[in-house]
């Protein structure tokens, strides 16, 4: 499982794929056996011992998702 911890507010539209979850920083689940990467909150990724992403760096990992899916589910 992922985890993706946004600040709160600025939680953007993910795809919904199993394996993936989303949060806010203020509303975090238990994260034992996942895998957290928090989004533009260094600091917090540093006292989880979290992965850390910037915000461009999410949205250019939406759109690859995004990709991705279109060429999953389209026919060859």
């Amino acid at each position: 499982m992922i985890l993706f911890v946004f600040k709160s507010g600025e939680v953007p539209k993910m795809p919904d794929l199993p394996g993936i979850e989303v949060a806010t920083a203020d509303n975090l689940p238990p994260i034992d056996d996942k895998i957290v990467v928090v989004v533009g909150d260094r600091e917090l990724a540093e006292r989880l011992g979290a992965a850390y992403m910037s915000d461009e760096e999410i949205s250019k990992f939406i759109e690859f998702l995004k990709d991705e899916l279109a060429r999953a589910v389209l026919p060859a």
